[in-house]
């Protein structure tokens, strides 16, 4: 089976990455947020999404951190306070994965979302996930 993903390609995104897991070498078990402006008649010009890692942690804790540092959702703001940066950048606990899609057919678009639950049903089931190449 061959393990390698297209991010792999990447060398400054898994040199982060590693940095990132060393932080958590006992956790197991990982959530997993995705977010995505993609639609066609949006007022936004760019189309992307992300996926944010984090580890499994008790919920309620990790959203009284982000109630206390983030007063509202980012999405809906253009200022933030010099705290509110501070959180964002050094709270450590989230790995965010940002897809700008340019130019692309969004098809492609639609088949990822379908195959994304399959990708998570292979992370619950501890498998190694791999990235479609040919999209």
């Amino acid at each position: 089976m061959n393990t390698k993903t297209i991010l792999s390609k990447f060398p400054k995104f898994m040199e982060d990455w590693k940095k990132y897991k060393k932080k958590f070498p006992g956790v197991r078990e990982w959530y997993i947020a995705s977010d995505y402006c993609l639609n066609k008649d949006s007022e936004k010009p760019t189309k992307v999404i992300t996926f944010t890692l984090c580890p499994a942690v008790n919920l309620e804790w990790l959203q009284d951190q982000i109630n206390r540092f983030l007063k509202s959702d980012v999405k809906n703001r253009k200022n933030f306070s010099d705290v509110e940066i501070q959180f964002i950048r050094d709270n450590g606990y989230f790995f965010s994965i940002v897809i700008i899609i340019k130019n692309v057919d969004l098809s492609l678009v639609d088949k990822l979302k379908q195959t994304l639950d399959s990708w998570i049903q292979q992370l619950e089931q501890g498998e190694k996930m791999e990235i479609l190449q040919n999209a």
